[in-house]
């Protein structure tokens, strides 16, 4: 087998490898949902205020793919924002 042979298989695998590696990038992506669909809709149909301690709300930034998140909790009765010194919300 000579150089060229040899470096034409590397080649090849290489590109198989790396067409493999970008399918399955592509294939394994989340597909993206409408936040529309989900305004002025209730998050859970069966859930009682009363069995609700805490909340925590979750959104993701397209640009940076940060995480923002909010929560707030119920403790002793009052509603709190824990983040802010346990604020009252």
């Amino acid at each position: 087998m000579n150089d060229w042979t040899k470096t034409g298989l590397f080649v090849a695998t290489a590109v198989a490898v790396s067409a493999a590696g970008f399918g399955t990038y592509f294939a394994t992506q989340p597909k993206a949902t409408s936040t529309e669909d989900f305004v002025g809709k209730p998050l859970f149909e069966s859930l009682e205020a009363e069995q609700v301690k805490s909340l925590e709300v979750v959104a993701r930034d397209p640009v940076t793919q940060t995480l923002r998140r909010f929560k707030v909790e119920n403790r002793d009765g009052v509603w709190r924002i824990p983040s802010h010194h346990n604020y009252p919300a």
